[in-house]
């Protein structure tokens, strides 16, 4: 909410001459009225920022004077208020003589009962992901959890059925990945729960049908300070279920797992149809191999090799991760499946280009199917790629 935007005049005689010679008038500053709604019901609390700007560019502030104060609304002051600027801008250095503009927001609050305190904005889903969240168990379920020991979230996916899923880089100690449907109105009822981790704590790529979730650890953040080639590894990626039913027969920190020959930069899946399996497209750049031994044991560590190169996109089928078929690529960036499209991101020479081609029905990639490349050019390193329903591209590009 915005209070209405007011000029304010100030001159050399009446505020600056005055500071200057009483120091009386210093401390009174210039006064500026306010009016906060007032209906005539139960008084109301505020809280209240107002700021002084310039008198040419109502979005170049020269002084918050007010920020986040608590006004209670009464039968007895109606919402007005004087709030008292002291002529300083935000360096508290002193403003030259002129005109100036006061703009202000104020928010509704209420009473926290942890600290007894008004405040304006409440979360509707509590999350952290942190050791200090609240348990489960505790009548307080409906709750993301767990030591965010990797930066943030590694992926997003969302299912045919508007349910998403929230993929962590890294949970220590929770489950990870977490289903919410966007469907519902916005609040913790959107929460559907999570999947036991089983040890692989997260990852950078997940991806879902609407029934299966597919997703790749470990994370590129998962490297324990320890940084050699670039971007190290623990342990080779691996491609696993959520759902912990298997899907390969390798063995990593999960039993039942499929490795990957190059580092995955994308993955999409897709379902055919009810009765039959779904389809996994797993797109992969650079040759895994090891660099190293970790300095606390004897793991070894795998990076992605610089010069040799896998450049490849397979489907697998989602059920027993059988190869169906693969097509080579050009250094694969992101990869989406919609609009009966399979859409790839690319990097080309010195520039990036999308091009698509028919979902397949039976999970055999025809190479004669692509669409010409489109170029995508002014990127630096884009890292992720959604096509909406009219067909529009939008490329993640920090």
């Amino acid at each position: 909410m915005k209070l209405t935007t007011t000029l304010l005049i100030l001159s050399a005689v009446s505020l600056f001459t005055s500071l200057a010679a009483f120091g009386e008038e210093v401390n009174r500053g210039v006064t500026i009225p306010i009016q906060l709604p007032f209906d005539g019901s139960e008084p109301k609390t505020y809280r209240v920022t107002l700021a002084i700007t310039a008198p040419d560019n109502p979005d170049w502030i020269v002084s918050t004077f007010v920020s986040g104060a608590v006004r209670t609304v009464t039968e007895e002051n109606r919402g007005r208020f004087t709030e008292t600027w002291d002529g300083l801008d935000d360096n508290f250095m002193p403003v030259p003589p002129g005109e100036y503009g006061v703009k202000g927001i104020f928010m509704p609050t209420e009473i926290w009962a942890p600290d007894g305190k008004p405040h304006t904005l409440r979360p509707k889903i509590l999350s952290g992901p942190s050791n200090l969240s609240p348990r489960h168990g505790r009548g307080e379920d409906k709750l993301i959890t767990g030591d965010q020991v990797a930066p943030g979230l590694g992926d997003v996916a969302v299912g045919p059925d508007g349910v998403a899923v929230f993929y962590w880089k890294f949970l220590e100690n929770a489950l990870n990945p977490y289903r919410l449907d966007l469907s519902q109105p916005l609040g913790p009822e959107q929460l559907l729960g999570g999947f036991g981790s089983g040890g692989t704590g997260g990852g950078d790529y997940i991806t879902t049908d609407g029934q299966t979730i597919w997703a790749v650890a470990p994370t590129d953040a998962v490297a324990l300070q320890t940084q050699m080639n670039g971007s190290v590894f623990l342990y080779p990626p691996f491609l696993y279920r959520a759902d912990q039913k298997p899907f390969g027969s390798d063995h990593m920190i999960r039993r039942n797992v499929t490795l990957t020959e190059g580092r995955v930069t994308g993955l999409a899946a897709y379902r055919p149809n009810e009765e039959g399996p779904a389809l996994l497209f797993v797109a992969e750049r650079g040759k895994l191999e090891i660099v190293g031994k970790h300095p606390h044991g004897k793991l070894d560590l795998y990076g992605e090799s610089p010069d040799e190169r896998v450049n490849v996109l397979r489907v697998l089928n989602g059920n027993t991760a059988e190869e169906i078929s693969r097509v080579p690529v050009v250094e694969p960036t992101a990869l989406v499946a919609t609009n009966q499209s399979l859409h790839l991101l690319e990097k080309r020479e010195d520039d990036w280009a999308v091009r698509s081609t028919p979902l397949p029905q039976d999970g055999n990639l025809d190479p004669a199917a692509w669409s010409k490349p489109v170029s995508l050019p002014g990127l630096k390193d884009p890292r992720d790629l959604a096509v909406d329903s009219a067909g529009r591209l939008f490329v993640a590009d920090p």
